[in-house]
């Protein structure tokens, strides 16, 4: 009897689980000012003044900014990392 109801538990939490995986957002593809990036259908995008690039969701966050490679030519990475740490 306990062995049945364990199976029993088990497959009810394996229905849960696939049918509350199955509703999870859909992969959306963003791109902007040369960046492209996959996230969900939960991200929208925002505005700010700190990044060129914004997506929101409830929980999370991506932002990011654009250097032209022309700026760091000749640098190495020790170089550019004091670069950017000092602005």
């Amino acid at each position: 009897m306990k062995k049945s109801k364990r199976l029993l538990l088990i497959f009810i939490l394996m229905i849960s689980l696939f049918s509350l995986s199955s509703c999870s957002e859909k992969e959306k593809v963003f791109n902007k000012c040369g960046i492209t990036v996959t996230l969900t259908t939960a991200f929208h995008e925002v505005k700010t003044n700190e990044a060129d690039v914004s997506y929101v969701s409830n929980k999370y966050g991506f932002a990011a900014t654009v250097q032209s490679s022309l700026d760091f030519i000749g640098y190495d990475l020790e170089k550019y990392a004091m670069n950017v740490k000092n602005k």
